[in-house]
């Protein structure tokens, strides 16, 4: 009999070796790496290309976003489907949110041609009195200066008169110093007689600057008539009035010389209104679908998750959820109470264009405490607006919306905030400051929208990945500070 034969002992497949001399330029890592960032890149230059389709998706799916919790709450509680929920907030978005705003920014924009034309007519009028003031100065100063020289040229006749030798050859005979002291005198009268005239024109300014702006440009015009600051001040404000009587006759012979130009004019503006209200049906119509699919629309997202790093995703998704839904729903819910509050404070107050400050203020509230700089704005308007009575009164105009201020930070720290926003979102002011401001200056608003997300997560990012590298780098656990694993 045969004996057995042993097993022959397995061998190990010969290990794949590349074929350079086959391989495509994007089939190395780091290549791979590197066109990776490059699409993401031109994904985002793209949708700042076509930003009149993005814009109204991104603002849709944060829209979505954004009623999400509402939209719940309501089906959870009633009978009422999705579909029917979204579309009444659409609806009640239109009756209550675009049809008042649309009728405050107009009455707002007639509020703010309205302050543009009477700031004109007051700089106009403050213009007039400092001129006709400053004219009456040095008709004053030339009437001084001719009697001056009269009394000199009398003196110079009345001693050539008392001396007996006949005068030096050069010195003027008493001819000469007659016929002087006759024109000198004949200007004297002519410059008295301006003077009167001047004096007149002046106590008229002054008249109509005390009826028309008020006291406060009173006071301004005083200021300018200073010695140490009338030069040039003076100097500015009549440079601003010549710039806008120039600007305006400009504009008027191009709008009777260019009847084209006009029209071109008024053709972009109906594009431009036709282009937003587009781009505003845009948003509802993908709001609509993107709402009423909303938990088909975050499976489909999630399914771009790797498996092996879903569980990590996840939780990190939850905390961007946390953070971005904390000063989304938040500070724009909060901005738009704000925005009811200054706009009612400012016009008890007093503050001229309301309608159009106070809006403006409270888009500035959504960086926390950045509404501050419409104390000194409202101050200075309400004091160039020269309210009669209580309002007049300086302590009014330096107090008032210092308080109104004070009053509405108030309601935000301690109501809205509390009520709304809730717990601290992490975010500070620098840096939801330093994220705007860069999203919009490279990508315009398409930037300003996914400015604050992305700054958002990317600080939940390095708190969660990096950090925790970095720390163990620090401590000698890690071999480098990279949080990347081989």
């Amino acid at each position: 009999m045969s004996e057995p034969s042993s097993p022959q002992p397995a061998t190990k497949p010969e290990p794949w070796r590349p074929q350079w001399s086959k391989m495509h330029l994007w089939q190395f890592q780091p290549l791979r790496d590197v066109l990776v960032v490059l699409v993401v890149l031109g994904l985002l230059w793209l949708g700042q290309k076509i930003s009149i389709v993005t814009v109204p998706v991104l603002l849709a799916i944060m829209l979505a976003y954004l009623f999400e919790p509402v939209i719940r709450w309501v089906t959870g509680r009633s009978n009422i489907q999705r579909r029917t929920v979204v579309a009444g907030i659409l609806a009640g978005t239109v009756l209550f949110v675009a049809v008042p705003i649309t009728f405050g920014l107009t009455y707002g924009v007639v509020q703010g041609v309205g302050l543009l034309t009477s700031l004109g007519e007051k700089v106009g009028v403050l213009n007039e009195s400092v001129e006709t003031q400053v004219a009456l100065d040095a008709v004053r100063g030339r009437v001084t200066e001719l009697g001056a020289a009269i009394d000199e040229g009398e003196s110079k006749l009345e001693k050539a008169k008392s001396e007996e030798a006949p005068p030096a050859e050069g010195t003027p005979s008493q001819a000469d110093i007659e016929q002087v002291l006759t024109r000198l005198r004949a200007d004297l009268e002519k410059a008295r007689a301006d003077l009167i005239e001047a004096d007149t024109r002046a106590a008229l300014a002054l008249q109509a600057l005390r009826e028309g702006p008020g006291s406060s440009w009173v006071k301004m015009r005083e200021l300018l008539l200073d010695e140490s600051a009338r030069a040039g001040l003076a100097a500015v404000l009549m440079q601003v009035q010549n710039r806008l009587e120039a600007n305006a006759d400009r504009l008027a012979a191009s709008a009777a010389a260019a009847g084209a130009s006009v029209f071109q004019t008024g053709v972009r503006l109906v594009s431009n209104t036709m282009a937003l209200l587009f781009m505003a049906f845009l948003t509802g119509f993908f709001f609509f679908f993107i709402s009423n699919e909303w938990t088909r629309f975050k499976d489909f997202t999630t399914r771009f998750v790797p498996s092996r790093h879903k569980a990590r995703t996840l939780d990190l998704a939850v905390k961007f959820d946390r953070v971005i839904s904390g000063f989304v729903r938040g500070r724009l819910t909060i901005a738009f109470l704000q925005s009811i509050v200054f706009t009612v404070g400012y016009f008890l107050i007093g503050v001229p264009a309301a309608f159009v400050l106070g809006p403006i203020v409270a888009v500035l509230s959504i960086v926390p405490y950045l509404a501050l700089v419409g104390v000194p704005v409202t101050i200075v308007l309400l004091w160039l607006e020269n309210h009669s009575g209580m309002r007049g009164n300086i302590l009014w105009v330096i107090g008032a919306p210092t308080a109104f201020y004070f009053v509405a930070q108030a309601l935000d720290d301690y109501v809205w905030t509390p009520a709304i926003q809730g717990k601290e979102t992490g975010m500070s002011t620098p840096m939801i400051l330093f994220a705007s401001l860069a999203g919009g200056a490279l990508f315009g608003v398409f930037g300003l929208l996914i400015a604050i997300p992305i700054a958002a997560c990317l600080k939940i990012v390095i708190e969660e990945l990096a950090w925790p590298r970095f720390k163990a780098w620090a401590d000698g656990r890690a071999e480098d500070f990279l949080p990347l694993r081989r």
